[in-house]
């Protein structure tokens, strides 16, 4: 039955987001990178505490759909996706290869559509349904993107980093 309705839902939504998404995209974008799990993790392990928090099961569930997406698309995007972070981290001046550096990565538009997603009256399960089925064509979008950027930054006579041991 969730199906349905969430179809409808989103379909209903459809004019307003195409409106607001570039926008969250762009902020989403010009975010600094956030701290990756190994490195929270050692914080609270070099404080002795792990900082405990309340989160409510839509936080849970909006947490849970957005990693898995990510994750999907990160491995359905590796090799176009590791060619743009080698270019994305030399046209940005980085001395070496730093993905999470890249405006563009898989995370930065999970991150905008969950965001867009994150409206009061909307059914908390409808926004990991939605997810769920946009990772085939938003992974064929993004492979696009990131074979047409790469070519663009190769005309533009950017040369890949290198990965090197950052201090």
């Amino acid at each position: 039955q969730a199906a349905p309705d969430a179809g409808r839902a989103l379909h209903g939504r459809g004019l307003v987001w195409k409106v607001r998404f570039p926008t969250l995209l762009r902020t989403a974008c010009q975010e600094p990178p956030t701290r990756s799990d190994a490195a929270e993790q050692s914080r609270a392990e070099d404080s002795g505490f792990a900082q405990l928090t309340l989160v409510d099961d839509r936080e849970i569930a909006r947490t849970i759909a957005g990693t898995r997406l990510a994750q999907e698309l990160g491995a359905r995007l590796e090799r176009p996706l590791a060619d743009l972070d080698g270019l994305m981290s030399s046209a940005l001046g980085l001395p070496g290869i730093q993905p999470d550096r890249n405006p563009l990565r898989p995370a930065v538009y999970v991150q905008a559509l969950q965001r867009l997603m994150d409206e009061p009256d909307t059914e908390p399960a409808w926004p990991a349904l939605w997810l769920r089925h946009m990772a085939q064509p938003l992974a064929q979008e993004l492979e696009a993107l990131y074979l047409q950027q790469a070519q663009r930054l190769r005309e533009a006579s950017v040369t890949a980093a290198d990965y090197r041991l950052l201090s």
